[in-house]
């Protein structure tokens, strides 16, 4: 300020009082346009959607730390204790605390069980296959011949589906945003994405990483658009790829197979991961639950038919 009013040092009297009259006159007025173009409409709808596109999350996102069950086999039973996974115990004796999220199949299970789980406070995730044709689907006729490739070895009536670029991808994406509607329509709060890694298996495509990664994304943005989470499942060594455009991540037996450090994206994004381990293919809670408790994952041991018959959780 001082070094301003210097600036007028060589003037005496009224001029130098008209002088700075004008000067802040000026001032003012440059003070005034410009409060009035801040608060123009068009300027004030600009800094709404920079706001709105900075601080608003349309869609559910779970926390970190969250209690889970996993039932794929038949359409949940809301009024049998196993099904809802609260007969479950930790892996030291004592009861499991219930879950907070239920992860069931979108095709078998209605509207109005999704709605009884809300009323429970319960949050609810819709499961798709996005990576394999089903044959028991009801919307298995909408997939042509030509999508359809190798089976899927151990899950019988499933063949993978070309995700890569091809003339049927168009049809492919219109399949599977009829799905998420369907999700969305029966009010689920998020997608969990199976069998997402087409490229890495022997699908009879020659489908690369960035056409599925690709595939991947274009579904988790029409799930946001839609108000769902973004699942991923497996697909470990995508995490770091695919870790921006999903909000949690689904994983089984990265204990049993020491692949838990790919799933470091989703830790550092502090995102939650529900990890899978099976009682079956010998799953030792003891031995894995101190390690999974350090490492922040919700790991829950299941019977690889995921009937709802068993839940030890870590924690």
């Amino acid at each position: 300020m001082e070094h301003g009013i210097r600036g007028f040092s060589n003037i005496v009297g009224r001029p130098r009082r008209r002088a700075l009259t004008a000067a802040m006159v000026l001032c003012v007025a440059a003070v005034a346009a410009a409060t009035f173009l801040a608060t123009s409409p068009a300027t004030l709808t600009a800094a709404k959607r920079r706001v709105v596109h900075r601080k608003v999350v349309r869609h559910w996102v779970p926390a970190a730390r969250t209690a889970w069950q996993w039932e794929l086999d038949h359409a949940l039973n809301v009024h049998s204790a196993s099904d809802m996974g609260t007969s479950g115990r930790l892996y030291t004796g004592a009861a499991a605390p219930a879950p907070q999220v239920y992860d069931i199949d979108g095709f078998d299970n209605s509207a109005a069980t999704v709605n009884l789980l809300h009323r429970m406070h319960k949050r609810v995730i819709c499961y798709l296959s996005v990576g394999t044709w089903e044959n028991w689907r009801p919307d298995q006729a909408a997939f042509p011949a030509a999508l359809r490739g190798n089976a899927d070895p151990g899950w019988s009536g499933e063949q993978w589906l070309n995700v890569g670029r091809s003339r049927y991808l168009g049809t492919l994406e219109a399949i599977m945003y009829r799905r998420l509607v369907m999700c969305r329509s029966k009010h689920f709060d998020g997608v969990e994405f199976d069998n997402m890694d087409v490229a890495e298996n022997n699908s009879g495509f020659n489908v690369s990483v960035g056409q599925d990664n690709a595939y991947v994304r274009w579904l988790a943005a029409k799930a946001h658009s839609l108000g769902l989470a973004a699942g991923q499942k497996n697909y470990f060594d995508q995490s770091g790829a695919l870790v921006r455009s999903m909000d949690f991540v689904i994983s089984e037996q990265c204990f049993q197979y020491g692949n838990c450090g790919q799933l470091a994206p989703y830790r550092r994004a502090h995102k939650a991961v529900f990890e899978a381990e099976y009682q079956d293919q010998g799953a030792n809670p003891a031995g894995y639950c101190p390690a999974s408790n350090q490492l922040n994952l919700n790991t829950d041991e299941f019977m690889t038919n995921l009937d709802g018959s068993l839940r030890v959780t870590c924690r």
